[in-house]
């Protein structure tokens, strides 16, 4: 996720009353997203082997998202 990509206003950005209910912007969302599925794990006793990465310095950029998840990507064991 984009540490900066806190800007609704960019982008199409959904309002609806269940969206706004998960974030009110996309990081915030991510966040909300990663944290209900870990949540689920727990409840189900599920195995859960998610991680969740903030990439510095990046707001809603395509560009500079898809080129940090290859570096992860490739970085991973």
């Amino acid at each position: 996720m984009g540490e900066l990509d806190n800007d609704p206003s960019l982008g199409t950005f959904r309002t609806t009353r269940l969206a706004m209910e998960q974030g009110a912007h996309r990081l915030e969302r991510g966040t909300t997203f990663f944290n209900a599925n870990k949540e689920l794990k727990h409840k189900n006793n599920w195995i859960f082997n998610w991680e969740i990465d903030t990439i510095k310095s990046v707001g809603h950029d395509y560009k500079k998202m898809s080129k940090s998840a290859v570096e992860w990507i490739k970085n991973k064991p």
